[in-house]
Parts: C-alpha cells; sequence; structure tokens
C-alpha cells in the first residue's frame, strides 16, 4: 500500500487503521477536545521558559485536530463549532505523535490529582474531580 494512503482522512467511525507509521485512531469529539485542551495547557507551559520544540508540536497536533473537524460531515452540530461529542473524529498521527499526546494526557491528569488533593478550596478541587475522570477515560482509550 502506498504510504500516501495512510496519511487521508478516511470516513470510517470505528477501529483503529494502521499504515507504515501512521496510526489512525478514531476518538469521539469530546475526547479529542480533553486531548485538545491537555494540549494546550502544555504548550502555554512549556513557552514559559520550557522546551520550545515541545510547545510547537502541541500546536501542530491541535492543528490535525483542527483539520479534522474541518472536513467531519456534522462540523458545527456539537460544541463551539465541533461535531457532536460522541461523534468518531478520525486522527492521523505518527505512532511517536500518539505517544506525545498520551504524555499530554497523562501529564495533565497528574496535575488534576494534585489539585483535587491540595487545591486551595473545595470548589476548585470538586472541579478537578470531573477532568480526572475525563482524563482517565481518555487515557484507556488512546491507542
Amino acid at each position: 500500500m502506498p504510504a500516501s494512503l495512510g496519511r487521508r482522512v478516511g470516513w470510517r467511525p470505528y477501529g483503529p487503521a494502521v499504515t507504515d507509521d501512521i496510526l489512525t485512531h478514531r476518538p469521539t469529539v469530546g475526547d479529542w477536545l480533553v486531548i485538545d485542551a491537555a494540549l494546550d495547557n502544555l504548550a502555554a507551559v512549556e513557552r514559559v521558559g520550557g522546551d520550545e520544540a515541545a510547545a510547537e508540536r502541541a500546536g501542530r497536533l491541535r492543528e490535525v485536530g483542527w483539520a479534522a473537524n474541518r472536513v467531519h460531515p456534522w462540523r458545527g452540530s456539537g460544541p463551539v463549532g465541533w461535531p457532536p461529542r460522541d461523534d468518531a473524529l478520525p486522527i492521523n498521527l505518527t505512532r511517536a505523535d500518539w505517544e506525545f499526546v498520551r504524555g499530554a494526557a497523562s501529564r495533565a491528569l497528574e496535575v488534576s490529582r494534585q489539585i483535587v488533593d491540595r487545591g486551595p478550596s473545595e470548589l476548585v478541587r470538586e472541579s478537578q474531580h470531573e477532568d480526572v475522570r475525563l482524563l482517565e477515560g481518555v487515557l484507556a482509550r488512546l491507542p
């Protein structure tokens, strides 16, 4: 199979597909929005005296999700211009990029757990319980 076929966005809302080094995973839009937030947070932290290459990579990976949104047939019928949260969103990344995504989500989960344990107020701690639940679910479903 030509390598170029692995880089096309196919529209199959089920199961991962692997072509060469590209792994197409189909998270739900809701899961991708959690991933997008984790990547955004990682990029923001790394841009302030951290690893600029990691910040740029996180930004590039977010753009992959935005591109998938632009071609999704139900774009705009979910939250803030996205498809419905439970729709599949085909995302084509290298295995190394999926590992980076996993790392960003794991880092976000660690921070949320710390806030649950030691947050400045009960309100802040309670708000992080939902983030912990969402991030644990995303990590369980990532390739």
